[in-house]
């Protein structure tokens, strides 16, 4: 059973795509408009600017379709932490992690393994801090020691 979980933030990522589509479409717009507007033009600028206005659209849904196929989360479960980093899909059992702990060097949470082995959560996670992803996973992994999850 899930008991928490937390996908990358895409905020940023998805602004910056549809600011994109948008110039596209703004710059289109300017060279269609001086194009009707100016008598002594070439007969070139209009269908160029219609093809810049149409690249827009068109670059924004192809970006935002690459976005949302890279999937990246952290899924807190009753038997441990599900992750799916770059790709990766990763399952770190309740006993097989010795601590959760907050790096400050790096600002983020890294999940320390009984073997030895490190996990680095190295994405900004939508609704929860580094350090507060780590206060919790702790938390959960106290939780679990006690079998209250």
């Amino acid at each position: 059973m899930i008991l928490e979980f937390w996908r990358r933030d895409e905020r940023r990522r998805f602004r910056r795509v549809l600011a994109l589509g948008a110039l596209f479409v703004g710059i289109g717009a300017l060279v269609v408009g001086w194009g009707f507007s100016h008598h002594g033009r070439p007969i070139w600028v209009i269908p160029v600017g219609m093809l810049v206005v149409a690249t827009g659209p068109l670059t924004a849904i192809l970006r935002m379709h690459r976005l949302i196929n890279d999937e990246c989360y952290v899924s807190v479960r009753n038997d441990g932490i599900e992750t799916l980093l770059g790709g990766r899909l990763d399952m770190t059992r309740w006993d097989d992690l010795a601590e959760a702990r907050y790096d400050a060097a790096l600002n983020f949470a890294v999940l320390a393994r009984r073997d030895g082995t490190t996990l680095v959560l190295d994405i900004a996670l939508d609704g929860i801090a580094p350090e507060a992803l780590a206060r919790k996973l702790e938390h959960l992994r106290r939780k679990s020691g006690m079998g209250l999850l």
